[in-house]
């Protein structure tokens, strides 16, 4: 081969798009539509059924195996990010060892960021940029507003509705059961085991309105 045709091989090779499906089993028994540079790792979209965009169910083992949710772009990255997902999962998110783990709820923009951030959990996170930091949804069953849940733990098993710009800080409301509104329960453990209703600008600082016995 001459110095010319290897320049063009080297040329066409440099477009191509990167390639997917890459890894043990990584996609087989895949039906959904698998976009250039996604399911990158063994088992990553193994049994998968949803159309995983481009970037995305990569960077570890079983990223996204058994998932029958749409997964955006640059999304569930890491070992069992999105494993057995069944929710939308929007740009950017996601990302981290079992971050959305048997999610069934939709993720919004840039959240569930962290080890398990979002694991098991079943409600609705608007977005963008919430639950942020290790297990800072996990066990979530309500819906969460914009820019919330941030820090570590920060609404591990709430049940109740969270606003936008709320419960910021490690453990700012773990297990809360009542309803917050905006810009609420800042601080470490300001509303942690909360039952009341809070509503907008209230309990913020450390320990505000904790309630723990």
């Amino acid at each position: 081969m001459g110095l010319a045709a290897v320049l063009l091989f080297a040329v066409e090779a440099s477009a191509q798009p990167p390639a997917n499906c890459r890894g043990v089993r990584a996609c087989a028994e895949n039906t959904g539509d698998v976009a250039p540079g996604a399911c990158d790792g063994g088992h990553a979209c193994e049994g998968n059924s949803g159309d995983i965009a481009p970037n995305s169910c990569a960077s570890g083992q079983s990223s996204c195996r058994s998932n029958i949710g749409e997964v955006a772009e640059s999304s569930c990255r890491q070992g069992s990010a999105c494993k057995s997902n069944s929710g939308d999962i929007a740009t950017a998110s996601c990302v981290g060892f079992q971050a959305c783990l048997n999610n069934t709820g939709s993720v919004g923009e840039g959240s569930c960021r962290g080890v398990h951030a979002c694991k098991n959990n079943s409600a609705s996170i608007l977005g963008p940029l919430s639950c942020l930091e290790q297990q800072a949804c996990i066990q979530n069953s309500a819906p969460v507003g914009v820019r919330s849940c941030n820090g570590i733990g920060s609404c591990d098993s709430n049940k109740e509705n969270i606003g936008n710009d709320s419960c910021l800080g490690q453990n700012s409301c773990f297990r809360n059961h009542g309803t917050i509104g905006n810009n609420s329960c800042h601080g470490i453990r300001a509303c942690r085991n909360n039952g009341r209703q809070i509503g907008n600008n209230e309990c913020n600082g450390d320990f505000a309105c904790d309630q723990t016995p």
